[in-house]
């Protein structure tokens, strides 16, 4: 298999030659899409041993570091949707979304939450509540990398589009920029209520508009998770499906009043709370990807070692 790349001032080319079950090949220069790898799975559709496969796609081992879980648990996740129905617990390629993800819902099990638990609320909240051009939870990456020198975005492939991976892989090489580990204003945060409801905060504390009464309030009610703990029970309802929050609707608008002053009770008698920085597990797992591939060196404080 032979690939190539070309940008501003470099040529990067790939050999494989077949001898002995031993692959060669060429230097791979940093920022080249692709790296060279020996891998064990069906990648979009192709199963193959010895390919060149792009940068920003992961394997089973690179999700599983990047949801710091193994990759058994992994795997069992990967087989639990790939036996469903209708597949929702993970996205449908490996790419920086399926990263992602891995991490979000690394970041709900480090917290407490059940593996299984944890990918459908990851999955739901998604569905539901954020809105970013990859369709997962917002990394902060893309405003980071906006102080980026210009040399720098010319390292960054043409055909990556807004990628975090990229935006990532760019902004580890400034530190002046992005601290690994470190918690951003504008980070999402997702909280858990006694087990049961779930809302949405800015860590800034940026009111949100409640849609019910037009108030502002530091977190958005995104709805409630019945079967903690029991993987084949587990659903999560989201608020929009409790109750329409269209004025226009006078019925189902009083019924979404009477939820959000059922979540609004929920959150004032709270037990347990459960805070999960869901923008930063993001980002904590592409430094552990980066780490592993050795774009990073080792934590070098103690904010990093914590992360």
């Amino acid at each position: 298999m032979r690939g190539s790349d070309t940008g501003p001032g470099r040529n990067v080319i790939w050999d494989w030659r077949a001898k002995e079950g031993v692959g060669t090949r060429a230097p791979c220069l940093d920022f080249a899409p692709y790296r060279y790898e020996t891998i064990d799975f069906v990648l979009y559709g192709y199963e193959s041993v010895g390919m060149a496969q792009r940068e920003d796609a992961f394997s089973y081992a690179d999700l599983a570091i990047a949801g710091d879980m193994t990759k058994r648990a992994w795997q069992h996740l990967a087989d639990l949707n790939a036996r469903s129905p209708d597949p929702e617990l993970l996205p449908d390629r490996r790419n920086i979304e399926m990263a992602k993800r891995a991490a979000v819902i690394g970041g709900f099990a480090a917290a407490g939450v059940p593996l299984y638990a944890a990918a459908r609320l990851a999955a739901a909240l998604v569905y539901n509540e954020f809105n970013t051009i990859d369709g997962e939870v917002p990394s902060g990456l893309g405003s980071l990398a906006r102080g980026l020198p210009r040399a720098a975005w010319k390292q960054i492939p043409s055909d990556s589009g807004d990628n975090d991976y990229w935006f990532h892989r760019a902004l580890i090489r400034h530190r002046d920029i992005y601290t690994p580990g470190q918690a951003l204003d504008s980070d999402a945060l997702v909280q858990i209520v006694d087990r049961t409801h779930v809302y949405v905060a800015v860590l800034s504390g940026t009111p949100i508009l409640n849609p019910w009464d037009s108030a502002k309030e530091p977190r958005s009610y995104a709805g409630r998770m019945d079967g903690w703990g029991r993987d084949s029970e587990v659903k999560f309802t989201s608020a929009s499906e409790m109750a329409s929050h269209d004025p226009e609707n006078p019925e189902t608008f009083s019924l979404g009043a009477r939820v959000n002053e059922t979540a609004r009770a929920a959150d004032r008698n709270a037990v347990g709370r459960i805070t999960v920085n869901v923008s930063l597990a993001v980002r904590n797992g592409l430094d552990r990807i980066a780490r592993h591939r050795g774009h990073m060196h080792p934590a070098p404080n103690a904010r990093e070692v914590a992360s």
